[in-house]
């Protein structure tokens, strides 16, 4: 399932491209003039991501941020020139980052990625390779000799391909999203697409081939990928 993002700009032009381009990305996308109403749907944890103007922060987004029941949004700001003060201090009190207008649609779309993947990291637990030992039916990975056994067989897989597959196989079963992969493939750069997280996916499956098992990694169209056993016949 696509990621929700809520944009609150009163500008309709800027409210709309920024609409337009992050619905291209894959997004769904929810735009609103003010907060006022879809501040409830934020703390109600309809959404994912937040992109607003930064006069929009005084209609209450502070408290959703900062409210220990609530859901935590990550927000991305809006900011005129004449309101870095506004943003800075948002961002050292509950926002996570912020643009300055007008905003350069490439960093906006490279920041929302950014939140995105962060987010995705988080909820979905992964990140970092760990250093527990999954031993399962026919499957072996030890991340402290980085040895992978499948069927009775090493793989020699690079250290991308290793930690994602260790990623894979701590929750097998549960789809993990492509922004949350992505991380785990060890790259700050916020430009790089989650497609990487696909090519990576290809060469596992390549040497997986070449051996017996049970298990597969498969595909959910629009979200992501999982660790599963085959069907058996």
């Amino acid at each position: 399932m696509a990621l929700q993002i809520l944009i609150v700009e009163p500008d309709d032009r800027l409210r709309d491209a920024v609409h337009l381009h992050l619905s291209l990305e894959g997004y769904q996308c929810d735009g609103r003039r003010q907060l006022d109403a879809a501040g409830g749907l934020v703390s109600a944890g309809r959404f994912d991501l937040a992109v607003m103007n930064v006069l929009a922060t005084r209609q209450g987004v502070p408290q959703h941020g900062s409210d220990r029941g609530a859901k935590r949004v990550p927000t991305l700001l809006l900011a005129d020139p004449g309101r870095r003060a506004e943003a800075l201090s948002a961002l050292e009190q509950w926002a996570d980052d912020y643009v300055m207008l007008p905003v350069e649609m490439r960093e906006l779309i490279a920041r929302a990625h950014a939140l995105a993947r962060r987010k995705g990291m988080a909820e979905a637990g992964v990140g970092s390779c760990g250093t527990g030992t999954i031993q399962q039916e026919g499957l072996l990975i030890d991340p402290s000799r980085r040895l992978v056994d499948i069927g009775g067989r090493a793989l020699k897989l690079t250290e991308q391909e290793f930690r994602l597959l260790h990623a894979l196989a701590r929750r097998p079963g549960v789809v993990l999203p492509r922004t949350a992969l992505l991380p785990v493939l060890g790259s700050a750069d916020p430009l790089v697409s989650p497609r990487s997280v696909t090519a990576v996916v290809m060469r596992i499956r390549q040497q997986m081939r070449t051996v017996p098992t049970l298990w597969q990694i498969a595909t959910v169209r629009g979200i992501g990928y999982q660790l599963k056993r085959r069907f058996q016949v």
